[in-house]
């Protein structure tokens, strides 16, 4: 159903917030392809599903690698040994066909790395390039394998316009990386955990315009990270977002996610640690909007999945949460916000504001907050830390203060994990009511 978008949910275009320069590759793809094109039918590539090309991807790559444009043409490419790329410099890979991940293939690793490069692009050029995993051969015997796509200590670069699907494992993985860009990309993975979306740490990334279907997380940021920009991002039938989790050491600051859409997921967002030490700090979580979540807004530093790292917790500073609307499927078994930190270290300088997510079962909505201080929900306003619980109910909310509008191609349950998930097309909207940042490198039909 549609309903219609709150005034007070205004999306908020806010760019430049939280990143310290610019994103993105150096060089342009045009002036990367006027330098030199190595395309893997050149290398020994063959235009079939069920034949390794990748020795053809490797030497398309250390070819082009100080320097041009990896093609992997319009077509179907098998892949049964991974490959890792490394030393790029000014080196793009356009995927305009299909990667199929070949079924007798290695059980591990990782089936695209990407490390120690810089200016670097990673797209499809029709906007119809996908990788696909065939996660559900391993998902049918309750088993893992590969990840899709990893990149290591990659600097100014940019991903886009393509689908990752059904990966054995995780579908995104982002280690160490600084001055990126990844958007227009869609992720349909297995109705399970440990199938993770997008997940990632380093310094000054714009993540935007990303759909993910699983059933673990859609976009997370892990430790450490600094000047992080999260917007615009669809869960679709997810774990929904998260920060975490936390371990010893952490240091994550300067995030702001906005303009988050999430249906039929565990959380619209997740903050999560157990022990630990370091701090999450000066931090935005606004515009979330959704239905039909458990959880809704959840800061856990007794995240009992994860066991007790040393230190006595996460320290949580400067937090604030504004403008969320929707439901939560039982907002009494699992209240819309619940805010547990440590008796031990600082929690507090929070705030919460314009929070309207009402139930879908039952008549009241409560919130619950254990050591966390700030302003807004159930805490505690005085400033410092220490031992306390407290409880509010909310036991009526008008109808229009949680209205939201709802997102084309909602699916309404998880994508299997014992048989194929088709490859989807890589979206045009990703949020209620925006245009996406960038438009997709396909012309619209007619244009």
């Amino acid at each position: 159903m549609k309903f219609l978008v709150l005034s007070v949910l205004a999306v908020v275009p806010l760019v430049s917030a939280q990143l310290s320069g610019r994103v993105g590759p150096l060089t342009t793809r045009e002036d990367k392809a006027a330098k030199k094109v190595c395309n893997i039918l050149d290398y020994g590539g063959v235009a079939s599903a069920t034949t390794d090309n990748s020795a053809a991807i490797t030497k398309a790559w250390d070819e082009c690698k100080a320097g041009g444009q990896v093609l992997i043409p319009s077509g179907s490419y098998g892949l049964d040994k991974w490959v890792d790329l490394t030393g790029g410099k000014g080196v793009s890979i356009n995927l305009e066909g299909i990667i199929y991940r070949i079924s007798n293939a290695t059980a591990g690793g990782t089936m695209i790395s990407v490390q120690s490069t810089d200016d670097f692009e990673f797209y499809s050029g029709n906007s119809k390039g996908a990788v696909q995993g065939y996660g559900w051969e391993f998902h049918k015997e309750n088993k893992y394998g590969p990840r899709i796509l990893r990149l290591t200590k990659v600097t100014d670069f940019s991903v886009h316009d393509l689908a990752l699907v059904d990966s054995p494992a995780f579908h995104l993985t982002m280690d160490t990386v600084s001055n990126g860009e990844v958007y227009n990309l869609v992720i349909h993975g297995g109705d399970r955990g440990g199938l993770d979306g997008v997940g990632f740490w380093g310094t000054n990334l714009h993540i935007h315009d990303v759909e993910v279907s699983n059933r673990d997380e859609c976009v997370t940021v892990k430790s450490p990270a600094r000047n992080i920009l999260v917007e615009s991002i669809f869960c679709n039938w997810s774990g929904g977002s998260a920060i975490g989790s936390l371990g010893a050491n952490t240091s994550v600051t300067q995030v702001t996610y906005q303009n988050i859409y999430t249906q039929n997921s565990n959380q619209m967002l997740m903050i999560k640690s157990n022990g630990g030490s370091g701090s999450l700090d000066h931090s935005i979580f606004r515009n979330f909007t959704g239905h039909s979540n458990a959880y809704t807004l959840n800061l856990d530093a007794f995240w009992s999945l994860r066991e007790a790292d040393p230190g006595d917790g996460v320290e949580f500073d400067y937090l604030t949460f504004s403008n969320w609307a929707g439901t939560c499927l039982d907002g009494i078994r699992r209240p819309p916000i619940m805010l547990a930190c440590s008796p031990v270290w600082l929690c507090g300088n929070l705030e919460i504001e314009n929070f309207n997510v009402w139930t879908l079962n039952g008549s009241a909505v409560t919130y619950k907050c254990v050591n966390a201080y700030g302003q807004g929900a159930c805490m505690n306003q005085s400033p410092g830390n220490g031992a306390y619980s407290s409880i509010k109910t909310v036991a009526t909310m008008a109808a229009e203060k949680y209205a939201i509008q709802t997102m084309p191609g909602e699916i309404t349950k998880g994508l299997g994990i014992t048989t194929s998930i088709d490859i989807p097309a890589v979206p045009t909207t990703f949020y209620p009511g925006l245009k996406p940042l960038s438009g997709l490198m396909a012309k619209p039909t007619g244009a």
